[in-house]
């Protein structure tokens, strides 16, 4: 009878400090809803060696070469 009353008591202080230290770590005064958005690349199709490739948009040249595949 006395081990289960003293298993109780742990579950119930355990229960205690596990709803603490959650209300604690959990702060909904610095919750927002603002979506903080970064710039995005911008990708152009190229025709490079016959085949379509994506490539960063901008002035500078882009220089491929096609690489074997062993099989």
């Amino acid at each position: 009878m006395k081990t289960k009353k003293y298993l109780i008591a742990f579950v119930i202080v355990g229960g205690l400090l596990f709803t603490a230290f959650a209300k604690k770590t959990i702060n909904h005064d610095e919750a927002t809803t603002k979506v903080e958005r970064k710039a995005k690349r911008i990708f152009a199709d190229a025709k490079v060696e016959r085949k379509a490739k994506r490539i960063f948009a901008c002035n500078s040249r882009v220089e491929r070469k096609a690489k074997r595949i062993f099989a």
